[in-house]
């Protein structure tokens, strides 16, 4: 009677986790939906971008959407973050197209595709660290202290620093 109990125990906690996963087609705030129209104006090599490749029916896929928006949230409430790097996710399901591009053989596959860097498969990085939002936002935040040259143009260093020295600014302005 005992194991029959265990076992009924066992079966409800399974299906309780089972109905906890979320839907990973939901939208996310701090999260960019990807399709076919929009992924090469978001992944660019402007900003940044993470990308989840998932499919709808996949369970890891499910459980990782709370850590997913938790990362948008993170991402969006960062001022060093927010406008230099895009956390965005695909149903590569339904447009297979963009998982077959960048070699997406399982659910969930994490993209990095750096700034700077014209998006290809060479270019791109596979993510393969830890799969909870504080996982994510550190190497995030790694990837763009090593950009330490993002919005930099060397040839006004010169004129920065001589403005930065000058006592009479306006006349250096009218030069």
């Amino acid at each position: 009677m005992a194991r029959i109990a265990l076992l009924a125990v066992v079966c409800l906690a399974s299906i309780a986790l089972a109905f906890a996963a979320e839907d990973p087609t939901q939208s996310l705030p701090g999260v960019q939906d990807l399709t076919p129209a929009n992924f090469k104006s978001v992944v660019n090599g402007a900003k940044h971008v993470l990308v989840e490749y998932y499919a709808p029916w996949c369970g890891h896929c499910k459980h990782l959407v709370p850590e997913y928006k938790k990362l948008g949230d993170l991402v969006q409430s960062d001022p060093k973050l927010k406008n230099r790097v895009v956390i965005a996710k695909v149903d590569a399901d339904a447009h297979r197209s963009l998982g077959e591009e960048y070699d997406v053989r399982g659910f969930p596959t994490i993209k990095f595709f750096p700034r700077g860097k014209v998006p290809s498969k060479d270019t791109v990085q596979e993510y393969n660290s830890g799969r909870t939002a504080e996982a994510f936002l550190t190497f995030l935040k790694d990837k763009v202290a090593a950009d330490a040259g993002f919005a930099r143009v060397e040839a006004l260093d010169s004129i920065v620093k001589d403005f930065a020295d000058a006592d009479d600014k306006a006349a250096l302005i009218t030069k």
